[in-house]
C-alpha cells in the first residue's frame, strides 16, 4: 500500500484521536524541523525508528539521456535515511 501526504495525515489524526487540521499542522512541524536541521548540517534521531541526515554526494560524470552527450553531474548534499533497530524488526 502506498501512502501520500494527506492519508498520513488522515491516519495521524485517527491514531491520535485529534482533528484533521491539527494533525496536519504536527505532521508540517516535524517536516520543518527534520529539513531545517539537514540544512544546518545536523542529524535527526528518533530510538527505534531512524536517523535522518544530509549525505555529500561527489561530483561525477554522466549523460545526457536525451542527447547521449556526455557531462559532469554537480557535487550536491541529499537527504539520507537509516532505518532503526525497531522499524528493521517490525519489517
Amino acid at each position: 500500500m502506498e501512502m501520500n501526504k494527506s492519508e498520513l495525515v488522515d491516519k495521524v489524526a485517527e491514531e491520535a484521536g485529534v482533528s484533521q487540521a491539527d494533525a496536519a499542522r504536527h505532521l508540517e512541524a516535524v517536516i520543518e524541523i527534520v529539513t531545517g536541521a539537514l540544512k544546518q548540517g545536523d542529524e535527526v534521531q528518533i530510538t527505534g525508528f531512524g536517523k535522518f541526515y544530509a549525505n555529500e554526494r561527489a561530483a561525477r560524470e554522466g549523460r545526457n539521456p536525451r542527447t547521449g552527450e556526455a557531462m559532469t553531474i554537480p557535487a550536491a548534499r541529499v537527504p539520507s535515511f537509516s532505518a532503526g533497530s525497531a522499524l528493521k524488526k517490525a519489517l
